[in-house]
């Protein structure tokens, strides 16, 4: 047992030094872990947590003072957590800024943001904020305060009540204590499906003389910018009292996915200097994943630091993520949490000698700070960047504008250093690409237009540009301060469209998930918050049978579907995915709802494809392996298996081959298959050249046509079946996720990505 023990902690040791970043840094580095306010009951709990940083070498604390609308601090605005007494018999955060100061640790006060409460039943307290003012709660799409999948409640961005109110809470914490910075979590909305209250809509109108619907995209910048109000306040308050803090956020590791759904823009955040440090929550077991993340927050850093977010749980590799952010010359890294990090390294001899090793050496916490000066030396602000037209053609050129200011005014220069200017590329942005001038546009205040279009690139090939402007601080645009806009990536695509967006379709569903068309036309979706399937008519009216909440077990006993995971349809049979209570294939006659014996299967299941010849495809969920089966639940060939994370699945009508969705490196994977029939397949070495699928899945429609979500990019791509672009679907889309598409072809109903709530079907028809 001994000597196997040390051989497993030497090829561990051995591993360790074989991993890029394993040096230790010859410079400050952010060594943070979070700490919940689960993880501390008593000051000495606070103690012994400090004491544990120090020991494993870490040197920042961010430590949880807020929740769900009660606070572990002093407030003379918002009731203390019930666990803390009443009235409270101490003060954690007090107890941890003297502990961590005491040690030579920086702590953060990590707060909740938005959230006001969690639970099924209000609150007891009065004081409570959702007993105080219920109508600061969001409102969801449907007109209702609910909260599904066991998330907060969250407070509304929008209302200027609710912005004074924060502010206020949050200068209680600089002004009463000693905090080295204010760690901003829950700073975003849950999805896209809330914010309807009558008080937003009535700014939006006032702001636009328009609704939610005819300007989506305004709508979605109306409420993206509220969050990114919040902090231009707490800047502005921190200015007032003259405190040097640091504001950092946790922010979604995806930076698109956090964009278009949960409206966080952390990336302006970093370019217009409003925050000193993102924490992306890069949580996630497979490094390549890890690694595309956390480099794609660098790109776009600006003066501020990119602290990546890393899970401390069993099967994580803590150590090599460690590891690769500073490989990736990230200024540190963060774990959560504390707990967590504690059991895995008492639990796992591996993870404990490679984590240990990484962090032997002390280090000093860089001040995450920006320094208040009189002077402006930041550049100019970039925003509303756009291209003209929109999308960006295919076949024909195109150019971009921006809004572009500066107190000192912006420099206007043809001579070399050129300013404003832009560069674009259809390959590497990292590698440059080339220079087009931006002038201003006549009669537009503070809006700037390419001197010249750009010239068409072909569909199927992505654009990356960006901005950079000089101020007017020096006539000498080497000694003035510059500014650059944050990465824009584009996806050119036929100018005209054969699909035309209707409308949406049906009513709201909570969570939806896979869907697909029966024979009749009708749609079945997945609703996945409420646990259901829902089944709509072509004219969008709900089916006397439906919702469908509960199947039959493989042994005929009525049973709850749990979350359904993945639906298709064959033959007039409706199969259904969900793996609560060991995996399943539900099944139910499509003509009436009827539900028949399911098949039990001895995996699990995350997209579910029907494949030709009564062949199923499913995708493990947050899986590496996809595999072929029958209608009993048999493997018909071994799991095709990668060291990647399998999204989606589609198969060409005739098997001739599968496509497979890439969480892991964006992309789309291709299997061909070996001769004219049976079930082997090869990979072939050449991916699919797309990029920003995120979360989004691939079909083939009834004409054999590929349907690629490109979730990033607010698209769904239509493909021959050459894999080459012929059409795109982009009409009021945010963040496409999967498409079902009607039996004779020419429907398609588009389900977006909804964070966690409501959202709308879309529906495109062609022409």
């Amino acid at each position: 047992m001994r000597v196997g023990r040390f051989l497993m902690l030497f090829v561990a040791a051995l591993f360790l030094r074989l991993l890029p970043g394993y040096a230790q840094p010859d410079r400050p580095e952010v060594r943070a872990v979070w700490v919940t306010r689960w993880e501390y009951k008593t000051a000495q709990d606070v103690e012994t947590i400090a004491d544990w940083a120090v020991l494993n070498g870490f040197n920042l604390l961010l430590f949880q003072v807020r929740g769900n609308g009660t606070v572990y601090f002093d407030s003379d605005l918002e009731p203390t957590d019930p666990s803390l007494g009443s009235p409270p018999r101490w003060d954690p955060l007090r107890v941890a800024v003297q502990a961590a100061h005491a040690r030579g640790l920086k702590i953060q006060a990590w707060v909740n943001v938005f959230p006001g409460w969690r639970g099924t039943n209000p609150p007891e307290n009065p004081r409570q904020l959702y007993n105080l003012h219920p109508e600061w709660f969001l409102l969801s799409l449907d007109g209702k305060r609910e909260f599904l999948g066991g998330d907060y409640a969250y407070l509304t961005p929008t209302l200027p009540s609710v912005q004074q109110y924060l502010t206020r809470l949050f200068q209680e914490i600089w002004r009463k204590y000693d905090v080295d910075g204010l760690h901003l979590d829950y700073f975003r909305y849950p999805g896209p499906g809330y914010g309807y209250d009558p008080e937003s809509l009535a700014l939006f109108r006032g702001l636009t003389g328009a609704t939610p619907d005819s300007l989506p995209r305004a709508w979605d910048a109306f409420r993206r910018d509220a969050v990114t109000q919040l902090l231009r306040i707490l800047r502005s308050a921190l200015k007032q009292d003259q405190r040097e803090l640091s504001i950092t956020a946790a922010v979604i590791g995806d930076y698109e996915l956090g964009r278009t759904v949960f409206l966080q823009d952390s990336h302006q955040w970093m370019a217009d200097g409003l925050v000193d440090a993102i924490f992306p929550m890069t949580y996630t077991s497979d490094t390549t994943r890890f690694a595309r993340e956390v480099r794609e927050h660098l790109l776009d850093a600006h003066r501020c630091a990119v602290i990546p977010g890393i899970m401390a749980r069993r099967g994580y590799p803590v150590a090599q993520e460690i590891a690769l952010s500073r490989k990736l010359g990230a200024p540190g890294f963060c774990v959560f949490s504390y707990s967590e990090l504690q059991t895995l390294l008492e639990q796992s001899p591996v993870d404990s000698q490679l984590v240990t090793s990484l962090l032997s050496e002390p280090v000093e916490c860089p001040a995450l700070v920006q320094k208040q000066t009189p002077a402006d030396t930041r550049g100019p602000s970039i925003r509303d960047i756009r291209t003209e037209p929109d999308p960006v053609p295919a076949d024909r050129s195109w150019s971009v504008s921006a809004r572009i200011t500066d107190p000192a005014g912006v420099l206007v220069s043809l001579r070399n250093p050129k300013s404003p200017y832009l560069i674009w590329t259809s390959g590497d942005p990292s590698e440059g690409g080339h220079v087009v001038v931006l002038e201003p546009a006549p009669g537009e205040q503070d809006l700037y237009r390419t001197s010249k279009t750009i010239p068409a690139v072909p569909g199927g090939q992505a654009i990356t540009f960006r901005i950079f402007a000089a101020d007017r601080s020096a006539s000498d645009a080497t000694r003035a301060n510059w500014n650059y806009s944050v990465l824009q990536r584009r996806w050119p695509v036929p100018s005209r469209s054969r699909w035309r967006r209707v409308g949406f379709f049906g009513p709201v569903i909570w969570g939806p998930g896979a869907c697909e068309t029966d024979r009749r036309g009708n749609l079945w979706i997945a609703e996945t918050l409420r646990h259901q399937i829902r089944v709509f008519s072509p004219d969008g009216f709900e089916l006397p049978f439906s919702p469908i909440r509960t199947g039959l077990s493989p042994e005929g006993r009525s049973v709850s579907l749990g979350r359904p995971s993945g639906l298709v349809i064959r033959n007039d049979t409706v199969f259904v995915a969900a793996n609560t209570h060991g995996a399943k294939l539900f099944r139910f006659r499509a003509a009436d709802g009827k539900p028949l014996p399911a098949v039990k299967l001895g995996f699990s299941v995350g997209d579910l494809e029907a494949g030709p010849r009564g062949v199923f495809l499913a995708a493990a969920p947050a899986g590496t392996c996809w595999r072929l089966f029958d209608a009993a639940g048999n493997d018909l060939k071994t799991p095709v298996c990668t060291s990647h994370l399998t999204q989606g699945l589609a198969t060409l009508a005739d098997g001739s081959a599968v496509l497979a969705t890439c969480r892991s490196e964006d992309v789309v994977h291709v299997w061909k298959r070996i001769g004219r029939s049976g079930f082997l397949y090869e990979e072939i070495p050449h991916d699919l050249p797309f990029r920003d699928i995120r979360i989004g899945d691939v079909e083939t429609g009834p004409d054999g046509h590929v349907f690629l979500c490109l979730t990033g990019a607010g698209m769904v791509l239509e493909l021959n079946a050459e894999f080459q672009v012929v059409d795109a679907l982009r009409q009021g889309l945010r963040a496409p996720r999967t498409v079902a598409l009607s039996p004779d072809g020419q429907r398609c109903y588009v389900v977006e990505a909804a964070g966690i709530g409501p959202e709308r079907i879309h529906l495109f028809v062609r022409k």
